[in-house]
């Protein structure tokens, strides 16, 4: 006769423990990986419709909201841009090319930093996102279709938190 097995947890906070099983937790993690590879293939989607990569969607969408929000007409500077996006300057120099190459983003050196470089959507480029927003908002407002104005503003805080976290583990995994 055997001995009843151990049963395997995924977690040990009590905080994410459900009468003391896990199954909860891996659903969550179940979901948001779904979810993330839906973000995947709705922003590949999506880039293909503009004749961008999904890389490219994400960049040229980040430096026009820098624009629209935080008023710098003249451009966001690549460093900031891929801290924001967290992905390498390199990364987003090499990126931002191709979008150059298209006439969609325009880049000029910095007047505070003479060495930095700064992104900015081209009047083509604008043109581009704006007769596209609709489709956009119609893609975001069905996604997030099932989220009132309150239960919004928490899943922002979460998802940033939990950004957070997934960056620490990295770092204590090893993974620089």
């Amino acid at each position: 006769m055997s001995r009843p097995r151990k049963k395997l947890r995924t977690v040990g906070r009590k905080a994410l423990l459900v009468k003391e099983s896990d199954h909860t937790f891996r659903e969550l993690i179940t979901n948001l990986h779904v979810m993330a590879q839906q973000l995947i293939e709705l922003r590949a989607s999506l880039a293909a419709q503009l004749g961008v990569t999904g890389p490219q969607f994400s960049l040229l969408l980040a430096v026009a909201h820098a624009q629209d929000e935080e008023g710098v007409e003249e451009g966001i500077n690549v460093s900031r841009l891929a801290r924001q996006l967290r992905v390498t300057p390199a990364f987003v120099t090499t990126e931002a090319g191709k979008l150059i190459r298209q006439r969609l983003l325009a880049k000029r050196g910095s007047k505070v930093d003479r060495r930095g470089v700064l992104l900015s959507v081209t009047e083509r480029g604008h043109g581009r996102l704006m007769a596209f927003a609709p489709k956009l908002q119609k893609v975001n407002d069905e996604i997030f279709r099932s989220l009132d104005a309150r239960t919004f503003r928490n899943l922002v805080r979460t998802a940033k938190g939990l950004v957070e976290g997934g960056e620490r583990a990295l770092k204590a995994s090893g993974k620089d």
